[in-house]
């Protein structure tokens, strides 16, 4: 239903380490105390149940102590900006209210922001997900097998750059990681790439490692070093989500529609809009608005189709550069044919975008392109 095989096992551990939880605390608070923790009434399901209460509703950050506020837990989720403190000048009160730019105009619905929670959060502590929610990430798998002949050269760059040769990477709503971009550009060195790198006195075992060096692992593969193994760290990061594409049991296009469906149930049409169309559509899903399938499904699809956007912009932006850097001299020292701007890469109508973290990815983004209009070899 989610298609995101990670999301399944993260739930999975997660009763289990609620379990652990119960054993440590609860069971172990038995055999010492029989009788004032009888395992009849301090059940697992009770445990659960007021472990995850408290993780959903409890208030804490900027309290003395973490404490359930009623009415106020009972607030929907936003990515708005909230604040809230207790005892102020000694006023003995609770108060939680909107900041920044976030107002309400009279008879809105008000909203309290449960943090920069991605989708994956919010569904195991809260139930639901947020259709383009701007800090969900999707997870991207980065790995150089032991076979590859420069495995352990490769590696001890890496581990110089403070990465390994297996490890997670997160593409945001920004647009594709310029973090798995500068570990690709180690992964897909040919034997005589690193050859010339030696020559030029570039050793991981050797170089002092100073994040500042001009000539650590850190500035070197943080910068396009040329434009065939710029392509070439490209064309891996394509290849890495198209196949994450491919994997996807429906298609973005199936889900957006899918989704249209899912909110043309919701009871809020004049009766004139409804008739013939809710009941087509009620037969195709096999359930209706107030069914728990209903909602099961519609932040599943909420879920997915958000991860789909991500990984199809991410898809987008590589593709662009991937047709850019073909289109541009193989021979090293001529000027680029043109310069690509940010605006030709990135797009600002996604309304998935955190301001704050598209101005920095659009500064990253201009510092790459300017960098791709004169590639330098080492």
């Amino acid at each position: 239903m989610f298609q995101d095989p990670t999301l399944v096992l993260r739930a999975k551990n997660r009763r289990q380490y609620q379990k652990l939880m119960y054993h440590r605390s609860v069971v172990a608070l038995h055999h010492r105390y029989p009788n004032i923790f009888p395992l009849e009434e301090y059940t697992l399901k009770a445990f659960a149940f007021c472990l995850n209460s408290v993780q959903a509703r409890a208030f804490g950050r900027r309290l003395p102590w973490s404490a359930m506020v009623p009415f106020a837990d009972c607030l929907n989720h936003g990515n708005v900006q909230t604040k809230y403190d207790y005892n102020v000048e000694g006023n003995n009160k609770f108060r939680l209210f909107p900041s920044g730019k976030n107002h309400y105009r009279m008879g809105s619905e008000v909203f309290n922001s449960y943090g920069r929670r991605p989708n994956e959060n919010l569904l195991q502590d809260y139930g639901f997900a947020m259709l383009d929610n701007e800090w969900e990430e999707v997870d991207l798998h980065f790995e150089i097998p032991e076979g590859d002949l420069n495995y352990s050269w490769k590696r001890r760059a890496l581990f110089a750059m403070g990465h390994s040769t297996r490890r997670l990477f997160r593409m945001n709503t920004c647009g594709l990681s310029f973090e798995m971009l500068s570990c690709l550009r180690v992964a897909v060195l040919h034997e005589d790439e690193i050859e010339v790198m030696e020559d030029n006195e570039f050793n991981p075992e050797r170089i002092q490692m100073d994040k500042f060096s001009q000539v650590s692992p850190i500035s070197m593969f943080h910068r396009i070093v040329g434009r065939e193994n710029e392509l070439r760290a490209l064309r891996t990061m394509f290849t890495c989500l198209n196949e994450l594409v491919e994997s996807w049991p429906t298609s973005l296009e199936n889900d957006e529609l899918l989704l249209i469906d899912l909110l043309h149930l919701r009871p809020n049409k004049s009766s004139s809009e409804k008739g013939t169309e809710i009941t087509r559509i009620v037969q195709r899903l096999g359930f209706d608005y107030d069914s728990d399938e209903y909602w099961k499904l519609l932040n599943a699809v909420k879920y997915r189709l958000t991860r789909k956007r991500i990984i199809t912009k991410g898809i987008h932006m590589v593709n662009t550069l991937i047709s850019w850097f073909e289109d541009q001299p193989s021979s090293s020292g001529q000027q680029s044919k043109c310069k690509l701007t940010v605006q030709d890469v990135f797009d600002d109508n996604n309304p998935a975008l955190n301001m704050k973290r598209s101005l920095i990815y659009k500064v990253q983004l201009h510092e790459y392109l300017d960098m791709a209009a004169s590639p330098t070899l080492w």
